[in-house]
């Protein structure tokens, strides 16, 4: 079949040309569109993933890394700020006075009736316990030295001396005469002589021996003379037990019981509660040991039955009555200089039976003239420190004044008063 094309117009002689045939174009028909597999069905329990997944953070390190260094910048600006911000020690010296004050004050357990007492109470303790204790006390045993001694009378008159009188050497060494002398005047008696304690002191080369029982001026007329050595005396020291040592024994049980009673009592002290350390009463109920006085024992071996007593108080009312002691006898003129008050205390008297204990305490403590901290502040505020330091040094009482400024370029003193610290000083002490 034939395509038939429509005739060209007639063109204007300018736009002259050529006609152009078009050749038709064949052109497929589409393929019906085929039929898709159906998706495979859903099982009815279907286990749905719910993790997300891991979004990688563009820049996370750095960010904090920044926050990081934007913080430690603000802390160190902050601690300049701190640091560099003015700051002024001034130290006082001022004249003080001492004041002293005894007063008797009543420990008590029902407090209420008297307002003057002390709140406290006694406790006890009755504790049993054994022990051994050392023996100090040692003798010498074995053989004594003896020998001849020259007794020599140099007055006018015969001197009679008994048996068993005392001669000293110049160190303290003693002997004693074993027999009675009458010695003629200007004349000498030779008698034998005998060491108080066997052992090797009494071994003693010649020499001269005074009487113990006579003074110094008549020693040099009535003495002994040793003129051969004395050799004899051999022993060995042994502890032998004396009344000192069973003392000690005594003691040493009442050390423990002491001890052991603190520590259970500092358990039931109520918050802010002392021991009065003064008022220990230690009493041994019993007291048995193995062995006696004389006896040659290295140690003693003890039984002990023992009582403890001690007062208990309440520290803040203690200190309140002191300081109000104090502020009673003070001048007008004068105040407590600032710190803590301690006193002595010594038992009067205790009353277990009604846990009532009466003391006397003696408390100490420097007064300086009377004025306002925090009004000294307010008046040195902003003024230079030589400004500040002449008017310090005015004031009454005060012996001295120094000032130091921070940082260096400070040249006056800060007016936030917490950067001004005021040291006080006592001229002495007490």
């Amino acid at each position: 079949m034939r395509d038939i094309l429509p005739s060209p117009k007639k063109q204007s002689p300018r736009f002259t040309g050529s006609a152009v045939p078009v050749t038709a174009v064949h052109i497929p028909k589409a393929a019906p569109p085929q039929s898709q597999p159906l998706p495979p069905k859903r099982p009815l329990f279907y286990r749905h993933d719910t993790k997300t997944p891991k979004v990688s953070r563009v820049g996370y390190k750095e960010r904090r890394l920044l926050l990081i260094i934007g913080v430690l910048l603000l802390a160190a600006v902050a601690l300049a700020g701190f640091i560099f911000l003015p700051k002024a020690d001034i130290k006082m010296v001022l004249q003080t006075a001492p004041l002293l004050v005894d007063q008797d004050l009543t420990i008590r357990a029902n407090s209420g009736d008297d307002p003057h007492a002390i709140p406290g109470t006694a406790f006890f303790r009755e504790i049993q316990l054994e022990g051994d204790a050392p023996v100090t006390s040692t003798k010498v045993v074995g053989t004594t030295a003896k020998g001849s001694v020259r007794i020599v009378n140099k007055t006018s008159e015969e001197q009679k001396v008994k048996e068993q009188s005392r001669l000293l050497t110049d160190d303290g060494q003693l002997f004693y005469m074993q027999q009675h002398a009458i010695i003629p005047p200007n004349d000498a008696v030779t008698v034998q002589l005998e060491a108080a304690e066997a052992g090797e002191k009494g071994n003693i080369s010649p020499q001269r021996l005074h009487f113990a029982a006579l003074s110094a001026e008549s020693a040099s007329l009535l003495y002994g003379e040793v003129s051969t050595p004395l050799t004899e005396g051999a022993g060995k020291a042994v502890p032998i037990i004396q009344d000192n040592d069973i003392n000690e024994a005594k003691k040493m049980a009442a050390d423990k019981v002491k001890a052991q009673a603190t520590q259970e009592i500092q358990q039931e002290l109520p918050k802010g509660w002392a021991l009065l350390n003064e008022s220990w009463n230690v009493e041994p109920q019993a007291f048995d040991i193995n062995a006696a006085v004389g006896d040659q024992r290295d140690t003693i071996h003890f039984k002990a039955r023992i009582v403890a007593r001690v007062l208990g108080y309440e520290e803040a009312q203690l200190t309140n009555r002191l300081e109000t002691a104090l502020n009673e006898r003070l001048d007008k003129e004068y105040m407590l200089f600032p710190g803590s008050i301690s006193s002595t205390q010594t038992v009067k008297s205790v009353d277990w039976e009604k846990a009532e204990g009466i003391i006397s305490a003696r408390v100490t403590h420097t007064t300086i003239p009377r004025f306002s901290v925090d009004a000294l502040r307010t008046k040195l505020s902003g003024r230079s420190s030589k400004e500040a330091q002449g008017y310090l040094e005015g004031l009454p009482g005060v012996r001295s004044a120094s000032i130091k400024l921070w940082p260096f370029w400070v040249q006056s003193i800060p007016h936030i008063e917490k950067r001004v610290n005021i040291d006080l000083q006592p001229d002495q002490a007490n």
